[in-house]
């Protein structure tokens, strides 16, 4: 991998969304500043009948609201992140990068960006593991993973999940996580009554 100097960083300008849905933009070096785990995605996912992949919605407990992502195992990276203890929240395509380099003129928009408890940041790429080894796809994460070190994020580059019996559980386990509809407002006192009756042994 070549130095980020080589890359030429200072000219990469960063786009995104403000949760009130206002666009913004700042150089990479002031991109540390801004909160994107709490912005919407800043293009729309495309939906095409003979399409490979499955846009959908995702919602998460960490946040406590719906995430828009591109594909299943982007879901499936969120719902891993909403079973980490350390992460405080996430956003889906929150940001795209422009640049120009010795290559030319380039545009990414990463996939995940994760904000953890102890203020740090990590920007993940979800690929099909059959495209790790895409030229394009390196290309792209050589740029990236640069403007994450000026920043001062980590960065991943994932294909599936590691451990797959640990993810089948956690993905049966996710659905009981979700806050049930119309209830919320009374979860004091539900939780007060079925103490008393568990107590009570009234069951």
């Amino acid at each position: 991998m070549r130095p980020a100097s080589d890359l030429q960083l200072r000219s990469v300008q960063v786009r995104y969304l403000h949760p009130d849905g206002q666009e913004g933009r700042c150089p990479l070096e002031a991109a540390a500043e801004v909160a994107f785990e709490n912005c919407g995605a800043i293009r729309r996912f495309p939906h095409r009948a003979d399409q490979s992949h499955t846009p959908s919605t995702h919602w998460s407990s960490t946040t406590n609201r719906m995430i828009d992502c591109e594909s299943y195992l982007e879901s499936v990276w969120m719902t891993l992140l909403d079973f980490d203890p350390e992460v405080s929240g996430f956003s889906s395509q929150p940001m795209q990068l422009l640049g120009v380099d010795d290559r030319g003129t380039w545009k990414a928009t990463p996939d995940l960006f994760v904000r953890r408890l102890d203020g740090s940041a990590t920007v993940m790429e979800v690929k099909n593991p059959s495209r790790l080894a895409d030229a394009r796809v390196k290309a792209t994460a050589e740029r990236v993973r640069a403007c994450c070190a000026v920043a001062g994020w980590g960065y991943e580059l994932v294909g599936e999940p590691p451990g797959r019996q640990r993810t089948i559980n956690v993905l049966t386990l996710a659905g009981y996580r979700r806050e049930m509809v119309g209830v919320s407002n009374y979860r004091t006192q539900l939780l007060a009554l079925a103490d008393k009756r568990c107590r009570w042994g009234s069951w």
